[in-house]
């Protein structure tokens, strides 16, 4: 029964995680410029996460050197958002997803260039999947549905996640809840994201009920509520299997592009959705194996 709720939580993070075109589309249509829309979204996603915490009576206070190490964390977690969001203005909303959930390959990339990992077979493999994926779905095909703009901010945003997902399993912050831990992430991703909005002077409140409302779905249902399933999936089934689980997000974007917002989907996209998906399931589960291995010698 555990692990079935830890599927089910999985479930649920990775289905929740791919709804953001969802909320995030309209809000575009409607004049509510990007930033904008993640400054609220880590705002009040922070927010519901701090009264969770309150009402579990967890003291928020914590190591300043744990604090110093989130921030520069929140920093690529933060960077993350805002080009993955400021891709949606130059690509559909699926392939978006698709290119960002490359993630794992790059921490792959990552691990075996600066920390001297070894490079196998599988994952060499997976990177050539994955980078056939990206290829079919940006240079094919007589109708464009991406630019080249649109894949080098995605690309970065997917660079920058994998950043801080290498951060976070090097940073040897031990001393937090993962509660806690996702309540400074937030904290200070609503930091970088205002200072972002008033670089570029271009902040911009809230005037309507119904944009609020949006907001706060957004910010709970992708924010909170992806973040706290993610834990929970993790503590009953582990990260791995949380992780393959994961593969929903992109496939969760493209039925909400395909089916709310009538973007296109072709057999090249379909072929180039699943190249990726493929090279980060191998990734993953080369990663599975590896560990068994090590545990039997």
């Amino acid at each position: 029964m555990n692990r079935f709720w830890g599927f089910f939580y999985g479930l649920l993070a990775s289905a929740s995680y791919g709804l953001i075109p969802l909320f995030t589309l309209p809000l575009t249509e409607h004049g509510l410029r990007v930033d904008s829309i993640l400054f609220y979204r880590f705002s009040f996603a922070c927010l519901a996460i701090g009264l969770i915490l309150i009402i579990r009576r967890e003291a928020l206070g914590a190591r300043l050197v744990d604090i110093g190490k989130l921030f520069l964390l929140g920093m690529f977690y933060s960077m993350s958002a805002i080009f993955y969001f400021l891709s949606f203005a130059h690509m559909t909303s699926g392939i978006a997803t698709t290119i960002h959930f490359l993630y794992p390959v790059f921490v792959a990339i990552i691990m075996m260039t600066f920390f001297r990992e070894k490079k196998s077979p599988i994952t060499l493999t997976a990177i050539v999947l994955a980078i056939s994926g990206v290829a079919l779905l940006s240079f094919g095909g007589q109708n464009q549905h991406m630019s080249l703009l649109g894949l080098i901010l995605v690309l970065i945003s997917s660079i920058a996640n994998a950043t801080y997902i290498v951060g976070m399993s090097r940073a040897g912050i031990r001393n937090l809840s993962g509660l806690k831990t996702t309540f400074f992430l937030l904290l200070f991703g609503s930091f970088f994201t205002l200072i972002f909005c008033l670089s570029r002077g271009s902040f911009q409140p809230v005037k309507e009920t119904s944009t609020l409302l949006q907001l706060l779905l957004l910010a709970l249902i992708t924010g909170a509520l992806s973040n706290m399933c993610l834990i929970e999936s993790i503590k009953r089934i582990g990260s791995t299997l949380s992780s393959i689980i994961g593969a929903l997000e992109p496939v969760t974007a493209v039925c909400v592009g395909v089916l709310v917002f009538h973007e296109p989907f072709t057999s090249r996209i379909g072929s180039g959705i699943f190249l990726i998906l493929s090279a980060v399931l191998l990734i993953i589960l080369s990663a599975q194996i590896a560990t068994l291995f090590q545990r039997k010698h």
